[in-house]
């Protein structure tokens, strides 16, 4: 989407402009209050001046982009990479920066709050670089608070300030467990389904791996939950005309999405297979949960009570490992390297599996 067309759709009414493509764009000076802007590309865009508050920039990609001067009060730019962005001037009153990439490449993080609350109750154990009586410069030596005011006025206020709030400490961070638990019981769910299949060792594989699609793109977070259910309708069996229903719904979305909108290749294959991917879920489950097979006989559909427990343990892992499947988003925030949350979520999701072989031996 080229500039114009977004300020023509934007004074139309529209505001969500999600993963659109607007590298290099300029934008200087332009009212985009409320815009949202999430997961978008805006890498070298120039947006000096231009209005942003209340703006979504949620994981935008706003490296290089010069956005000094510019109003970004109240704006979310939660995980938005901000790398070698240029800010000065800009304001920043109220913006949510929880897990940005800042412009020297840190991350943004606020002081663990136990250290807060022991500098309040014993200041004369804090340390001369964070008393308030080591130095007169307030901006400096004030605990950060995402609700105070934020005005980067200038090059030497703004990194010093961006600097300290990017102070991060990895070893501090508590691991965020409720996320993982829900992974943990929804693989461990999907590990009794493909153990009541008798699943071969590929799809234990297949089902593993898919805990890590996020790897590959935020976006495929949501590709968990499907693809480790298609490991379980593989072993289970998959019907062709389930399978050609979702190819041909997923084709004809894809050439809807580039042709006729005009969407990225890679967002368009990605959403369509998405979506192919939940049309092929839901009419397996259909099949599990009746049988028409003498419908043109006068049987009619009846509930397939030989499959009925397998259906309702499939919605129980989907819905289960789609509350865990961002489990490590809250580990990046905290300061965990995409790594070490892989490792962690690829050994919960391992553990899971495991139990629920475990538990159908009983």
């Amino acid at each position: 989407m080229d500039v114009n067309e977004l300020l023509r759709q934007y004074a139309e009414g529209k505001r969500d402009f999600g993963f659109v493509d607007l590298q290099g764009a300029r934008l200087s000076g332009r009212y985009l209050a409320g815009i949202a802007l999430y997961q978008a590309n805006l890498r070298g865009a120039i947006l000096t001046q231009a209005d942003l508050s209340s703006a979504n920039l949620r994981q935008a990609d706003l490296q290089g982009a010069n956005l000094s001067q510019a109003n970004l009060r109240g704006a979310n730019l939660r995980r938005a990479n901000l790398k070698a962005a240029v800010l000065e001037g800009a304001i920043l009153e109220g913006a949510i920066l929880t897990g940005a990439r800042l412009p020297d490449g840190s991350l943004y993080q606020l002081r663990p709050p136990e250290e807060e609350f022991f500098e309040e109750i014993c200041p004369e154990e804090a340390t001369p670089e964070e008393s308030p009586s080591s130095s007169n410069d307030p901006q400096i030596n004030q605990a950060p608070n995402p609700d105070s005011p934020t005005v980067l006025s200038g090059s030497d206020a703004a990194m010093p300030l961006l600097n300290r709030l990017s102070a991060i400490r990895p070893g501090q961070a508590p691991v965020v467990w409720a996320p993982l638990l829900f992974e943990w019981l929804g693989f461990g769910t999907f590990g009794l389904l493909l153990a009541l299949n008798q699943a071969s060792g590929f799809n234990w594989l297949i089902a593993w791996l898919s805990s890590l699609c996020w790897l590959g793109g935020d976006a495929l977070t949501w590709f968990i939950p499907i693809i480790a259910a298609i490991a379980v309708f593989n072993a289970a069996g998959i019907s062709v005309v389930t399978l050609a229903t979702a190819g041909l719904i997923a084709l004809t979305l894809l050439l809807t999405l580039r042709v006729m909108l005009g969407w990225s290749a890679w967002k368009a294959l990605r959403d369509s297979l998405w979506v192919g991917g939940m049309v092929f879920v839901l009419v397996q489950l259909v099949g599990w949960l009746f049988y028409g097979a003498d419908a043109y006989s006068g049987g009619g559909i009846v509930v397939a009570f030989s499959t009925l427990h397998l259906a309702g343990l499939l919605v129980l892992a989907v819905g289960l490992t789609s509350l865990g499947a961002p489990a490590w988003e809250p580990m990046i925030a905290q300061g965990f390297s995409r790594q070490r949350a892989a490792a962690i979520v690829s050994l919960v999701s391992a553990a899971g599996l495991l139990c629920g072989k475990v538990i159908s031996l009983f």
